[in-house]
């Protein structure tokens, strides 16, 4: 089950706490496929992020609480945290379970975290 950080043990920068863990940190720069979004604010007024770090920084200057931490003390979201349980499982099982799917096609042997990944290859692929 996740850590629940209760709103009194909040730490006042998330961003500071990313920032003393330079492997996390440089994990926060990066950049991925997608956009990182924030949950808690209103659907009319959801706000995008390209970078961890801009989230951190959208959450230290809202205020908003993200209770659910992952558990893996390496994991950026460690210290960000989730807005919901749900949230945390998904992370945690697509990214910590380390459970793979692998393409039984000769010549293939490709390897896919998540199953919609795997089934999205062998339709375009196969």
């Amino acid at each position: 089950s996740p850590v629940f950080v209760p709103s009194y043990e909040r730490p006042k920068s998330i961003l500071e706490l990313l920032r003393k863990v330079p492997s996390i940190w440089k994990t926060c720069l990066e950049n991925k496929k997608g956009v990182f979004r924030c949950v808690l604010c209103e659907e009319s007024n959801k706000q995008v992020f390209r970078h961890m770090a801009d989230l951190a920084r959208h959450i230290d200057q809202s205020g908003h609480h993200r209770s659910y931490k992952c558990n893996e003390g390496t994991c950026p979201w460690s210290i960000i945290g989730f807005a919901a349980r749900s949230e945390w499982a998904r992370h945690t099982k697509h990214q910590h379970l380390n459970e793979e799917f692998t393409c039984s096609r000769p010549y293939c042997n490709k390897k896919f975290a998540r199953r919609d990944s795997y089934k999205r290859h062998m339709s375009m692929v196969h």
